[in-house]
């Protein structure tokens, strides 16, 4: 009889270790699963980043190449333009390939790129107009060249360029 209760006992030890070792195996099993669950949403979080990262960091290549273009325009104005759209159709292509960003209006970035655009062709084809007409001035009155030429200089906001004359910043020797 001894023998038998220890025998029963035994069992009822042994199915309390495999109970245990089940309940513990359920647990990790659980934690692993949030675990994974886990890392693809932060997976999603680090690509969303560095998407938003490559944007920020074109949109803000795109406006130090408009800077330049309105700085030595009309002396690297193609140069620069070419840049300006280049990095256009750069966010476009970003937006193209990730249309359903989370947390991102995509089709308002998209239309405010668009709008962009065009205000810089607008821009573009007017500043492409000025030149020519401040060429054609040149051309019909030579003996005021100078005259025209200093004006397109302060159009384009490079009298600096000039160094006969002061700039911005540049001080002017008093009388003597």
């Amino acid at each position: 009889m001894l023998h038998s209760t220890r025998i029963r006992l035994a069992m009822t030890l042994k199915k309390k270790i495999a109970l245990g070792f089940f309940i513990s195996a359920f647990i990790i099993a659980i934690l692993a699963a949030f675990m994974y669950v886990n890392f693809i949403e932060i997976r999603k979080e680090i690509r969303y980043l560095e998407i938003t990262d490559t944007f920020t960091r074109k949109s803000l290549q795109l406006r130090r190449h408009e800077k330049n273009y309105f700085l030595y325009s009309p002396w690297k104005a193609d140069e620069e333009s070419q840049a300006v759209h280049a990095y256009l159709k750069e966010l476009k292509i970003i937006l193209e390939l990730h249309p359903n960003m989370e947390k991102v209006d995509t089709e308002a970035l998209r239309s405010y790129i668009a709008e962009y655009e065009q205000r810089f062709n607008k821009i573009e084809a007017l500043v492409r107009r000025l030149t020519a007409a401040f060429g054609k001035t040149k051309d019909e009155h030579k003996q005021h060249a100078l005259f025209v030429s200093l004006a397109e200089l302060a159009f384009v906001e490079k009298l600096r360029a000039n160094r006969g004359f002061p700039g911005k910043g540049d001080t002017i020797p008093p009388r003597s």
